[in-house]
C-alpha cells in the first residue's frame, strides 16, 4: 500500500494549483479530495494495481454499522480508509487551525481513529489520510500528533512536502 500512497501523493502534486486556491479561499473541500481519490482509485483498478475499491463502505460493528470513506481491495486484503481535509490557513478568519482538527468535534480527526479502531475485521488494514493545507510548521505538527492513540504509525514525513500542503498517512499497526 505504501507504493499506492506514493503514487497518490504524486497525483496530488499535479493538483497543487487547486489546493492553493482552496487555501486562499479558506475552504474545506473534503468532497473534492474524495472525488479525486475516486478517479485515482479507478485508474489503479484499470491498471490492475488494486483489485477493487468501494466508497462509503458500510461495515457492521456489533449491532451498529460504521461507514468508512473508502475500502481498497489489494492482494485479497481490505484496506479501510478514512479521509480528512484540514484547511489551516485561516485566511478568512475561520477558527480552523491544526488544533481544531485534533479534537473530538464533528470535524475532528480523532473520531476517525476511534471509528477504525472499533472495527474488528480479519484481513484488513486501517488507514487515515489527512490532507492538510497549507503544510503546518514542525512545531505545531509535533504538538498535535502527540494526541494520536498508540498503535498508529505515521507513514509520511512533513519535511518531504512543499509548503502548499501535507498528506499525513497513518497506518494501524
Amino acid at each position: 500500500m505504501i507504493e499506492i500512497y506514493k503514487a497518490m501523493i504524486e497525483y496530488f502534486d499535479n493538483k497543487v494549483d487547486y489546493i492553493r486556491l482552496f487555501d486562499k479561499n479558506d475552504v474545506r473541500v473534503e468532497g473534492w479530495f474524495k472525488g479525486e481519490l475516486l478517479v485515482f482509485f479507478d485508474r489503479l483498478k484499470k491498471q490492475n494495481t488494486i483489485q477493487d475499491y468501494f466508497r462509503e463502505k458500510r461495515i457492521r460493528v456489533g449491532k451498529r454499522r460504521r461507514q468508512i470513506d473508502f475500502e481498497i481491495k489489494s492482494k485479497d486484503i481490505a484496506n479501510l480508509i478514512e479521509i480528512k481535509a484540514m484547511p489551516i490557513g485561516r485566511r478568512q478568519n475561520t477558527p480552523r487551525n491544526l488544533r481544531f482538527y485534533f479534537t473530538e468535534n464533528n470535524n475532528g480527526i480523532l473520531n476517525d481513529f476511534t471509528k477504525l479502531e472499533s472495527i474488528n475485521m480479519e484481513n484488513a488494514n486501517k488507514w487515515i489520510i489527512g490532507f492538510i493545507y497549507p503544510k503546518p510548521t514542525k512545531e505545531e505538527w509535533s504538538s498535535e500528533i502527540a494526541r494520536i492513540n498508540d498503535g498508529w504509525t505515521l507513514r509520511t514525513n512533513l519535511e518531504e512536502f512543499q509548503d502548499d500542503y501535507y498528506v499525513a498517512i497513518w497506518e494501524n499497526s
